[in-house]
């Protein structure tokens, strides 16, 4: 053993001795170095790299990189998930990282709110109230937005504010739990909504003004024109309180240090309160409560921003009726362009262009109409109770036609506001025709109710029944008024009837001979509406409001009775 282990001593003896001699040289700076001699000084070169062998390599390289980037995306994903799973639980429960709703700061769930043991239902109405309001004609009470509290500077969610909103969607909703009950359930929540508000609290916030907003329009839907004026009034007062009139005002220190998103917010709240205000008043013939000339058709900020949100409800209703959404946007186009050229008419100088524009609106609303599917067209049977419990949503329907025939009337009504400047203009003769026959297909509606009432033991067309669509006080008023603006026009023919000359345009001769021969007509279609309206005078308080406002409109302006 001894032989064989001093050779290796030996060579480990010799290793050191050179390694010390190097070391030893080097303290010195001695610049001699002998290298090694089991370095090979001449190597062979790289083997040289083939295509295959490049992207082998690649694809090794892409394959490290992948699963080096896995768990992150991993990672992610999952907190994306995370993400939407928290959002559909804040819809579902209602929680909202401002809300402050007990004593404990904790937020309650939408189910502590209701009495309805169904989470379900209560997000649904949530969902489906955000689809409809963005297609109902009317701008933004509230965003989405501003419901999830996503703006650090919103006010805390009120209860009353949850209760108006499930009250505006519960009428519409085809969730099992309201099968048949659809309008009693809706009377509840806004019962609830009326009771939650503190009357005597003095410390208003932007919450209680969508609120007290929102069921000032669940008011106009079923004729209550004096309560709705309640309403909208006490939210204009609590606006003006708040200062929101005050937003756009470098001196005003209140909105200083606020959010782009709270002021826009504020803004917008402040324009409804301009459009309530001005459409309240021409409704009741009360005078405006703010002051200024102000011009609603400015202030209309139609606006289709929650689309994410519509594609995901959307899809929770039947085809008829997304069909029937869908095709609504185009017509609140429509609406919006009629609003902002009919607010042009009393510039004399841009008339002309103005009633030619205003020609071209009209034509394209006759081709909305006739473009949307015939099963979207209006039609009595919609009125039918068992049609409607069995398509809930027949409402929607009724709603669109009404709504095609009131863009109309806004496209009329100012033209022959102004009919003594134009007296023989080719658009008024030819709009004042129109404004009968439109006027009419909105009566048909209600001699609709009639008959439908008649089979069906149904005395008010206005009040939660389940054969009563909504917003019919609007737009017979409307039409009553218009009749009354066409009457005018037809007594102004009339009396100048002499000085035409009809032999020189013989098309614009047989237009001026049917307005001339409508006085009389136009007489008898008022008065038809109103013994309509008288009818439903007892169980409908719309009615009887609406037929007293009109009678006093003809006896003031006619000097008749009716």
């Amino acid at each position: 053993m001894s032989s064989k282990s001093t050779p290796k001593q030996g060579s480990q003896k010799t290793e050191k001795t050179m390694y010390n001699t190097f070391r030893l040289e080097q303290r010195e700076g001695s610049s001699y170095y002998k290298p090694p001699s089991n370095i090979n000084k001449n190597p062979p070169p790289p083997p040289k790299l083939t295509t295959l062998n490049k992207v082998q390599n690649r694809m090794t390289s892409l394959e490290s990189t992948l699963n080096s980037l896995v768990p992150t995306l991993r990672e992610f994903i999952e907190e994306k998930e995370r993400k939407k799973q928290q959002e559909e639980e804040d819809i579902n429960l209602g929680l909202t990282p401002w809300s402050q709703l007990n004593n404990n700061n904790q937020p309650k769930p939408f189910i502590l709110y209701t009495d309805f043991q169904n989470p379900d239902m209560t997000k649904k109405l949530i969902s489906l109230f955000f689809t409809l309001h963005e297609y109902d004609g009317y701008p933004r009470i509230i965003q989405l937005s501003e419901f999830l509290g996503i703006s650090r500077d919103y006010n805390q969610l009120h209860p009353s504010l949850v209760y108006s909103l499930l009250s505006y969607s519960a009428r519409y909703s085809d969730h099992p739990d309201l099968a048949g009950k659809n309008l009693s359930a809706a009377k509840h929540y806004y019962d609830l909504a009326s009771s939650h508000l503190n009357w005597a609290d003095s410390d208003g916030n932007i919450g209680k003004i969508q609120c007290l907003m929102l069921l000032g329009s669940i008011d106009l839907l079923e004729g209550k024109l004096m309560k709705g004026w309640f309403h909208f009034s006490i939210a204009i007062r609590m606006a003006q309180m708040l200062n929101l009139h005050e937003v756009d005002n470098p001196n005003c220190s209140e909105f200083l240090n606020k959010s782009e998103d709270y002021l826009k917010m504020v803004r917008r709240v402040w324009h409804l309160c301009l459009i309530a205000d001005d459409m309240i008043s021409k409704l009741i013939k009360r005078p405006r409560m703010i002051d200024g000339e102000h011009n609603p058709a400015y202030l209309i900020p139609y606006s289709f921003s929650n689309h994410q949100v519509v594609q995901t409800t959307m899809g929770e209703l039947p085809n008829y009726i997304k069909r029937s959404l869908q095709s609504s946007q185009n017509l609140l186009k429509l609406t919006t362009e009629i609003a902002m050229q009919t607010a042009l008419l009393s510039d004399a100088n841009r008339r002309q262009d103005v009633l030619n524009e205003l020609g071209i609106l009209s034509v394209k609303l006759e081709r909305w109409y006739l473009d949307i599917p015939p099963a979207l067209h209006y039609k009595t049977s919609y009125l039918i109770h068992d049609n409607r419990v069995r398509y809930p949503y027949l409402d929607q329907l009724v709603l669109q036609f009404f709504f095609y025939l009131s863009a109309k009337l806004q496209l009329y009504r100012p033209v022959l506001e102004i009919a003594e400047e134009i007296l023989t203009h080719p658009v008024l003769l030819n709009i004042i025709p129109a404004t009968i026959s439109t006027c009419d297909r909105i009566v048909q509606v209600l001699q609709d109710w009639v008959q439908v009432a008649s089979l069906t033991n149904v005395n008010s067309p206005d009040t939660p029944t389940p054969t009563s669509p909504p917003f019919v006080s609007l737009y017979y008023t409307q039409a009553g008024e218009c009749y009354l603006a066409a009457l005018h026009c037809a007594r102004l023919l009339h009396a100048q009837s002499s000085k035409f000359n009809n032999t020189s345009a013989p098309v614009e001769a047989i237009v001026l001979n049917q307005a001339l021969t409508s006085y009389n007509m136009i007489q008898k279609k008022f008065k038809t509406l109103i013994e309509l309206l008288k009818l439903y005078q007892d169980n409908w308080d719309g009615a009887k409001q609406i037929a007293e406002k009109l009678i006093e409109q003809f006896e003031t302006q006619f000097g008749e009775r009716v």
